[in-house]
């Protein structure tokens, strides 16, 4: 009994009886992280005032690796009383290659808009491009009548090449349907 009397005293003298907790070091962490591909934001003010137009924008220099590339389209919204067909060109120029990329029927409210039967290289199926720093154009034409509001989005993507993929297309009677598969010779699939 008299050890465990002990033990207790003794105990009790290292274990303080009210605990003082506070903060010895604070840290706060702000950073910017920016790895990885970056990508060029250009935003364009289109004014369209008369029935007929087109209009020459300048994108600014960027840098591709070798791989293809493809252009996407998307029509974010739109407001108003308006038809409008918006048809365009990507023109990507280096030291060495110059390609252009034919964009019909980007935009088509209100009316119909009729293209070519074909798939476009950059358009409808993967543009092959070697590695280089490309000055970027975009090349708008226009019909429209009445009035509104819309936001189109284009984005230049990009994947790496693939030597063993093979693409092929074909349209469906006098409907406009397009069909384009790809296969990849490695593993021996079709995707749509």
């Amino acid at each position: 009994m008299y050890i465990i009397l002990a033990v207790l005293t003794v105990a009790s003298a290292l274990i303080p009886t009210a605990l003082y907790v506070r903060n010895l070091l604070e840290v706060n962490l702000n950073g910017v992280v920016s790895v990885g591909p970056s990508i060029r934001v250009v935003d364009v003010e289109l004014n369209v005032s008369s029935r007929m137009g087109e209009k020459l924008v300048s994108l600014g220099r960027i840098y591709i690796p070798t791989g293809n590339v493809i252009v996407r389209s998307k029509l974010v919204g739109y407001e108003g009383n308006f038809t409008l067909i918006l048809n365009g060109e990507l023109f990507l120029e280096s030291s060495n290659y110059s390609h252009r990329i034919l964009m019909p029927c980007l935009v088509s409210i209100g009316d119909y808009c009729y293209r070519i039967m074909m798939l476009i290289p950059g358009y409808d199926v993967p543009l092959n491009i070697s590695e280089g720093f490309y000055n970027s154009t975009l090349f708008i034409r226009w019909s429209a009548e009445g009035v509104g509001r819309f936001h189109l989005k284009l984005v230049l993507e990009f994947t790496e090449a693939s030597a063993s993929r093979n693409c092929f297309g074909f349209h469906i009677g006098s409907y406009q349907v397009m069909l384009f598969f790809c296969y990849d010779q490695r593993v021996d699939f079709f995707s749509v």
